[in-house]
């Protein structure tokens, strides 16, 4: 399975989860449904700032629509490991620092998308005013 169609099983599951259509998750993301619908099939993969909405509106963090099985596997793996390394003495990895780490770069990527939108509204403010002054200039 590769990443798109495992991002579709997640987002589909967390949708039903939340007990919402893919209409009402859509409204909530200012998304259109097929785009929604598309995402849920595996027919596109998402922007970060569509992921990062849509984590937000079901709840739930973009690591955990990006995860899968595999990942559950792994860390399984990851436990056998530190618990060898532990008995040899040595240091367990920092797995609060890389989580730390995720949440960094999922904020900066919100305040990233927090700051387009804005320039969004600026430029669309602007256009307004623009259209308003060229209406108010003509004979």
């Amino acid at each position: 399975m590769d990443k798109r169609d495992r991002f579709a099983v997640n987002l589909r599951r967390a949708r039903q989860d939340a007990g919402i259509s893919q209409e009402e998750l859509a409204e909530r993301c200012e998304l259109h449904r097929t785009e929604v619908s598309l995402l849920e099939r595996g027919g596109r993969e998402p922007r970060l700032g569509t992921m990062i909405k849509l984590a937000t509106a079901l709840g739930t963090n973009a690591e955990a629509l990006w995860g899968s099985a595999g990942t559950r596997k792994r860390a399984s793996t990851k436990s056998t490991n530190r618990a060898s390394r532990r008995s040899l003495g040595q240091n367990e990895p920092a797995e609060a620092t890389r989580q730390q780490f995720f949440d960094d770069v999922v904020g900066r990527a919100e305040e990233a998308v927090d700051i387009a939108e804005e320039t969004l509204r600026v430029v669309d403010d602007f256009d307004r005013l623009f259209e308003r002054d060229l209406l108010d200039s003509l004979p």
